[in-house]
């Protein structure tokens, strides 16, 4: 029974390798692609943008009505309340500006020794929930900051990437190749290697076409995985070029050569494979968020993924390069080491025979589903928002994004405090020149002189009209605003 549950074990892990290294031999190399192109890179940081944002909004939402139904729990319970202990405990986790909002009932006695249902409704306790749904309270406050911290958190590494995209994008028409950084998160960063015209060779070159080798060479890797993993059980003749590859290094005693070979081949159906899980999302349960905002069942789930996957790798690596005796039928081979501890997978000979060879290759099938993203498609048609590039949808999300970086940037710019001294110099800069303006008239009436022409009137006009609109760029919003009246 042991030989039996290890075999099925295995089984469903090569069921499920299969299955991510369908989406992930086509979603590596194409992601370098698209990341060396701006335009499109752009877009899909719009695209998360708009995502993330309306997951914000739901988050905040509900910690609203979490942190309103505390409020009126904690206005309830006064201070000698025996459950008063359970409600501390919950305001202690809440948000600093909540807790110092909070009215605290310290100053209101009532009597909870009498148990009498008459003297309980006299002292209003009736409403009062009990210690279980304070735990159930708590619980929920609990998950509700995790999921609000989160989303803020993406939120944030989002927007920064959206800025340094779209200096990117404008640095790259730049004639003078020097990087400028126009985004207010960047204005004080110092350039890269500390030459902006290394950042500029940097960013909008060099990067472009590096990505889009390693694409290229990624692409031509995942086709040899796809090819030899559809023609590793036929040996004669021997049509897995990973089988190929190896054994004319053996015959050429090149022992580099092997390490080499089995290093980068081990290498990448492991990074595919765990580039998978990494972009698994099912719903808003199950899924890994960077800069350690990951729940511990999200964790656990994964964690048993990849370890489910080592085994399964192995065996299929050996496959691969025709190592395993049992699935070439070569008694020959010399036994591997993981094998003579792990064992073999042909137990049961349906899965030996047929599931365990057949069923690789069934990858190509995966591969062209995921190239031709018919997965999205049918998530997208369903209502799950994917990023196709021809759906309405996407490019409603993508104009969304666009549109919610704007004024991201421009609350920024607002609370720039370089922008709001800018914005006072400008200020007295006006006041100052209509004073002298108003002053010269006033002169020249009493020194009774002719008053100027219309057209210099109208050309002072036009240019305090000029400066006050290019005041109101940084005024919106500011207090400084609030000094300027035109009448």
């Amino acid at each position: 029974m042991k030989v039996i549950g290890i075999t099925a074990s295995n089984t469903w892990g090569l069921f499920l390798l299969i299955l991510l290294l369908g989406y992930g031999l086509v979603a590596v190399p194409r992601s370098l692609w698209f990341r060396s192109i701006t335009p499109i890179r752009l877009n899909r940081a719009y695209f998360k943008v708009a995502k993330v944002h309306s997951e914000k909004c739901e988050a905040e939402e509900n910690l609203e009505d979490i942190l309103n139904e505390i409020k009126t729990i904690a206005e309830k319970i006064k201070y000698n309340h025996p459950l008063r202990h359970c409600i501390d405990q919950i305001v202690k986790k809440c948000p600093e500006s909540f807790r110092n909002s909070l009215r605290r009932n310290v100053e209101d006695y009532v009597d909870y020794s009498a148990t009498s249902s008459n003297s309980a409704r006299d002292r209003g306790d009736t409403g009062i929930p009990s210690e279980k749904f304070l735990v159930a309270l708590h619980s929920r406050l609990i998950k509700c900051l995790q999921v609000n911290n989160r989303v803020n958190n993406q939120w944030t590494h989002l927007v920064e990437e959206a800025f340094s995209i779209e200096d990117i994008l404008q640095n790259e028409a730049n004639t003078n190749r020097r990087f400028v950084r126009s985004s207010p998160l960047s204005s004080n960063a110092k350039p890269l290697f500390g030459n902006p015209a290394l950042e500029w060779y940097f960013n909008c070159l060099l990067s472009k076409y590096f990505l889009k080798l390693c694409a290229i060479l990624l692409a031509a890797l995942t086709v040899i995985v796809i090819w030899s993993e559809m023609t590793f059980f036929n040996k004669k003749p021997v049509l897995s070029i990973f089988a190929l590859i190896l054994s004319g290094a053996r015959q050429a005693y090149n022992y580099f050569s092997i390490e080499l070979m089995c290093l980068s081949a081990i290498a990448y159906l492991c990074f595919c494979a765990y580039y998978s899980i990494f972009k698994m999302r099912i719903f808003n349960f199950y899924y890994l968020a960077n800069n350690h905002q990951t729940d511990e069942y999200s964790l656990v789930f994964s964690g048993t993924l990849l370890s489910r996957l080592t085994s399964p790798l192995c065996y299929n690596f050996l496959g691969l390069v025709h190592l395993d005796s049992h699935i070439t039928k070569d008694k020959s081979i010399r036994e591997t080491e993981f094998t003579r501890i792990m064992g073999h997978m042909d137990v049961i000979s349906f899965i030996s025979d047929g599931f365990n060879i057949y069923f690789p290759m069934l990858i190509l099938l995966f591969c062209l589903a995921t190239f031709f993203n018919l997965g999205g498609r049918v998530l997208n048609f369903f209502g799950f928002e994917q990023f196709i590039g021809d759906a309405d949808i996407t490019q409603d999300l993508v104009e969304d994004g666009r549109n919610l970086i704007s004024r991201e940037k421009r609350r920024l710019q607002r609370s720039d405090p370089e922008v709001q001294t800018r914005h006072r110099n400008l200020v007295d800069k006006l006041r100052n020149k209509f004073s002298a303006s108003a002053s010269n008239q006033r002169d020249l009436a009493a020194a009774g002189s002719a008053p100027r022409s219309f057209r210099d009137m109208d050309d002072d006009g036009d240019d305090a009209e000029s400066e006050i609109g290019s005041s109101r760029i940084f005024s919106i919003g500011t207090p400084q605003s609030r000094d300027i009246s035109i009448g």
